[in-house]
Protein backbone atom coordinates (compact mmCIF):
# COMPACT_ATOMS: atom_id res chain seq x y z
CA UNK A 1 0.00 0.00 0.00
CA UNK A 2 1.06 3.66 -0.63
CA UNK A 3 2.24 5.56 2.16
CA UNK A 4 2.65 9.18 0.42
CA UNK A 5 1.31 11.79 2.89
CA UNK A 6 -1.71 12.41 0.81
CA UNK A 7 -2.82 8.69 0.84
CA UNK A 8 -2.66 9.04 4.61
CA UNK A 9 -4.23 12.40 4.95
CA UNK A 10 -6.99 10.81 2.49
CA UNK A 11 -7.30 8.08 4.94
CA UNK A 12 -7.54 10.30 7.80
CA UNK A 13 -10.34 12.14 6.38
CA UNK A 14 -11.85 9.21 5.31
CA UNK A 15 -11.99 7.97 9.06
CA UNK A 16 -13.02 11.43 10.44
CA UNK A 17 -16.01 11.31 8.26
CA UNK A 18 -16.90 7.74 9.06
CA UNK A 19 -16.82 8.60 13.13
CA UNK A 20 -19.11 11.60 12.37
CA UNK A 21 -21.79 9.51 10.69
CA UNK A 22 -21.05 7.09 13.85
CA UNK A 23 -21.98 10.03 15.74
CA UNK A 24 -24.91 11.26 14.31
CA UNK A 25 -26.34 7.52 14.14
CA UNK A 26 -26.08 7.65 18.21
CA UNK A 27 -27.42 10.94 18.25
CA UNK A 28 -30.56 10.05 16.21
CA UNK A 29 -31.02 7.04 19.07
CA UNK A 30 -30.78 9.93 22.31
CA UNK A 31 -33.16 11.47 19.83
CA UNK A 32 -35.63 9.18 19.80
CA UNK A 33 -35.42 8.18 23.15
CA UNK A 34 -36.09 11.82 24.11
CA UNK A 35 -39.30 11.44 21.54
CA UNK A 36 -40.70 8.56 23.34
CA UNK A 37 -39.86 9.84 26.38
CA UNK A 38 -42.21 12.66 25.70
CA UNK A 39 -44.95 10.94 24.49
CA UNK A 40 -45.12 8.96 27.35
CA UNK A 41 -45.85 12.17 29.43
CA UNK A 42 -48.28 12.90 27.23
CA UNK A 43 -50.42 9.53 27.17
CA UNK A 44 -50.23 8.85 30.80
CA UNK A 45 -49.73 12.59 32.00
CA UNK A 46 -47.62 11.54 35.33
CA UNK A 47 -44.02 12.26 34.83
CA UNK A 48 -43.70 8.45 33.52
CA UNK A 49 -41.54 9.30 30.35
CA UNK A 50 -39.26 11.90 32.66
CA UNK A 51 -38.47 9.58 35.43
CA UNK A 52 -37.60 6.72 32.78
CA UNK A 53 -35.39 8.84 30.29
CA UNK A 54 -33.63 9.72 34.23
CA UNK A 55 -33.64 5.53 34.35
CA UNK A 56 -32.30 5.10 30.50
CA UNK A 57 -29.39 8.02 30.67
CA UNK A 58 -27.85 6.52 33.81
CA UNK A 59 -28.34 3.09 32.51
CA UNK A 60 -25.03 1.36 31.28
CA UNK A 61 -26.24 1.10 27.67
CA UNK A 62 -27.59 4.96 28.16
CA UNK A 63 -24.24 6.23 29.02
CA UNK A 64 -22.74 4.30 26.49
CA UNK A 65 -24.72 5.68 23.55
CA UNK A 66 -24.61 9.47 25.08
CA UNK A 67 -21.20 9.24 25.06
CA UNK A 68 -21.23 7.08 21.90
CA UNK A 69 -23.53 10.43 20.52
CA UNK A 70 -20.66 13.02 21.47
CA UNK A 71 -22.89 14.15 24.75
CA UNK A 72 -20.91 13.80 28.26
CA UNK A 73 -23.38 11.50 30.45
CA UNK A 74 -22.97 13.69 33.25
CA UNK A 75 -25.58 14.92 35.85
CA UNK A 76 -25.97 17.81 34.30
CA UNK A 77 -26.42 16.55 31.03
CA UNK A 78 -29.20 13.79 32.25
CA UNK A 79 -31.02 16.96 33.93
CA UNK A 80 -31.30 18.48 31.00
CA UNK A 81 -32.51 15.73 28.88
CA UNK A 82 -35.36 15.42 31.70
CA UNK A 83 -36.17 19.47 31.38
CA UNK A 84 -36.38 18.83 27.66
CA UNK A 85 -38.63 15.87 28.27
CA UNK A 86 -40.77 17.91 30.46
CA UNK A 87 -41.12 20.83 27.69
CA UNK A 88 -42.62 18.31 25.81
CA UNK A 89 -41.48 19.82 22.45
CA UNK A 90 -40.36 17.09 20.52
CA UNK A 91 -37.01 16.72 18.84
CA UNK A 92 -38.28 16.05 14.97
CA UNK A 93 -40.95 19.30 15.63
CA UNK A 94 -37.90 21.37 17.28
CA UNK A 95 -35.45 20.34 14.28
CA UNK A 96 -38.38 21.80 12.25
CA UNK A 97 -38.15 24.56 13.98
CA UNK A 98 -34.62 25.45 13.72
CA UNK A 99 -34.52 24.65 9.82
CA UNK A 100 -37.50 27.13 9.46
CA UNK A 101 -35.71 29.87 11.03
CA UNK A 102 -32.51 29.20 8.96
CA UNK A 103 -34.07 30.14 5.91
Amino acid sequence: MNRTPANQARQTDIAAEQAQRSQSLFAAIVLAAIDDAIDENAKFKNGIGTTRIRIWAKSDDGQEILTLAGIDPSKRAIDNLAIFVELGEKTSISELMRIGART
